[in-house]
Parts: C-alpha cells; structure tokens; sequence
C-alpha cells in the first residue's frame, strides 16, 4: 500500500482519474488484492509473486537467462499488454491493475527475485523462506523478515481508517523526501528483477542461518527497503503514466 501511495502521489491528473475510474474502487487498497485472492484459494497467479534466479555464492556471475516465463517480470509484461488491448474488457482490466499494482512492489522486495543453495537447502531455499532467523514466530525467515521492511513497515487494517491514510501519505512523502527519483530509469521489468537480485544476494550477508540480526544489518537493510519502496513507487506511476 505504501508503494501504490507513492505512485498515486506521482500519477499525472488524467492518469489518476482514469485508474481511478476503471477501478471503481481505492488504488491503494488495491495494492493487495493479490494476495487477499491467494488466501481465498485462489492459486491462479501464485508463480506470478517472484522469479526463481539462484545463487551459491554471492560472487557468481549475475544471471543471463531467466528459468521460465511464469514470473513476476514476465507478468508485469503480461499486465502491460492486457491494459493496452481494446478488445479487454473494463472487468479484465480492473484486475489486470490491480495485479499490477502487486507485481511492480514484489518484484521491487529483494528476495522475490533470489533464492539461495546451500546444504540446509540444496534445491534453494524458496526466496529465504527456508533460511531460518532468530526472531519472533511471524518474522523467523529472512523473506518475512524483508517484506516486513526488517520491521519498519506497519501491518495497517483494512479498510484504511483515516488516521491510518494520512499516516500512509505522510510515509510516502517521507520517503519521496528522502529518495527522489532519479531523472533517468528504466521501466524494464527483467532489469528490475536483476537489480533486485543483486540486493537479494547481499541479504545473506551479515546474518547466520538461526542468527540474529545485529544493528549493523538493521540499518542497512532498513535503508535498502525503504529505497526500493520508493523506487518501486516511482517506477509503477511511470508505466502507468506511459500507458495514458
């Protein structure tokens, strides 16, 4: 939700409206609706959330080729495409975006684009799901850990009350402040899976398997979240706003 409210606070008038309107509902809360279906049962999309690109060690060439075309960046594409068809119907497209809105933030979180080989886990270890932290029950994997910005990110109720969005906008402000967007960036979606990926290695870094993270690894992994937040708020107001 935070990243949709960056790229809503970036979306051009005509653009805003036109979401908006094809939605019929909140662009924001929208965010998650992928996952709400998945917890519903619905497995349609559930290859759709990352890419599988592996590593050993952290100083393997990066990947060239990616293992299949049910991935995020592949459906990122997909979501375009669909958008862009006339013969769409308005339903067809309404979720298109609102997957859309969940596909550019998952490929955006480090270890939805990484998984690691190791002895504990030699057929990888499912984006560090596999890769056991010592933290409490909810955060005790480096993946729940990283979707939890390393705990900076609040975990806000839905329906968003009105202390909670301006609380929201006021983060999204926040962060804008802190990273302004770069004037030159690329809305590839396999180039951001590649920039992900290298963050993702770097994750493993610092951190034991059933270890700890000391403040060291606190701080930087803060900081890299809350710039792929943003990054990924920019980067979805400008395909949406290319799409007009």
């Amino acid at each position: 939700m935070l990243i949709a409210e960056i790229a809503y606070q970036n979306l051009t008038p005509e653009t805003r409206n036109n979401v908006d309107c094809l939605l019929g509902e909140d662009f924001i809360e929208s965010a998650t609706w992928a996952d709400k279906i998945r917890k519903q049962g619905n497995h349609q999309y559930n290859q759709w959330h990352y890419v599988t690109l592996t590593f050993k060690q952290i100083d393997e060439p990066m990947p060239t080729k990616f293992p299949h075309t049910q991935h995020v960046a592949c459906a990122i594409e997909s979501e375009i495409q669909l958008l862009q068809n006339p013969e769409a119907k308005q339903q067809e497209k309404a979720e298109s975006l609102k997957r859309l809105i969940h596909w550019v933030g998952d490929i955006h979180q480090p270890l939805h684009a990484t998984s690691h080989i190791a002895a504990e886990y030699p057929k990888g270890d499912r984006g560090g799901n596999l890769y056991k932290i010592d933290m409490p029950k909810s955060y005790n994997n480096l993946h729940a850990y990283w979707d939890s910005g390393l705990l900076q990110w609040p975990n806000l109720p839905q329906p968003l009350s009105a202390q909670d969005r301006k609380r929201l906008q006021s983060m999204a402000k926040n962060l804008q402040a802190e990273y302004p967007e770069a004037e030159s960036d690329t809305l590839d979606a396999h180039a951001w899976a590649i920039q992900s990926h290298a963050l993702g290695r770097n994750t493993y870094q610092g951190i034991d398997y059933n270890g700890e993270p000391d403040e060291d690894y606190i701080a930087t992994g803060r900081e890299v979240s809350r710039q792929q937040v943003t990054l990924a708020g920019y980067r979805l107001a400008n395909l949406l706003n290319r799409l007009q």
